[in-house]
């Protein structure tokens, strides 16, 4: 059962509405408001692919796909699943794929054009790296070169502060 009284409960439509639109959205919430899991759980809006969630850490991949599994009732592999460094849980029905940045970058090698992916989820985003930033990179040469239509999101810039990469914030991605 998805909690409902988390602070970015108020903020999810519009996000997930950005997100529809083709738009890149910024999502600056503290942590522990549901931004990953609210809405990543409720982008129900997605049958057209996987979305996939990059996380600065195999340890915080992990993570994030068995708290979302356990939110729906299920284990980890199933709906959401992850991938990460010598070891994966995915299954022919996983919609959202918690990966670390290195495996993006694997994933983009062998099919330049992430045909099977609906969006691109850049979670921790604040936590700059050269791998975080080479991939945001690659997708974003992806999204201009073969799929501008869609494929990415940010979220986790530090409330306040302007988002990397020069992104302007959908106005209703603000939390408390």
């Amino acid at each position: 059962m998805l909690p409902t009284d988390l602070p970015v409960q108020e903020v999810v439509g519009g996000v997930l509405e950005g997100l529809d639109n083709g738009r890149e959205v910024v999502l600056a919430a503290p942590p522990g408001a549901g931004n990953t899991t609210l809405v990543l759980l409720g982008a129900g809006w997605r049958h057209d692919g996987r979305i996939l969630v990059l996380e600065p850490r195999r340890l915080a991949a992990r993570a994030a796909a068995h708290r979302m599994a356990s939110l729906l009732g299920e284990e980890a592999g199933e709906t959401v699943g992850y991938r990460i460094r010598m070891e994966h849980r995915v299954g022919p029905g996983t919609r959202i794929e918690v990966i670390t940045e290195g495996i993006l970058t694997r994933m983009i090698q062998a099919d330049p054009g992430l045909s099977a992916t609906a969006c691109v989820i850049f979670d921790e985003f604040h936590e700059r790296s050269l791998h975080a930033d080479l991939a945001l990179a690659l997708v974003q040469d992806v999204r201009s070169a073969l799929r501008p239509d869609r494929l990415l999101g940010r979220r986790g810039a530090r409330p306040g502060r302007p988002a990397p990469g020069g992104i302007r914030p959908h106005p209703h991605t603000g939390s408390r």
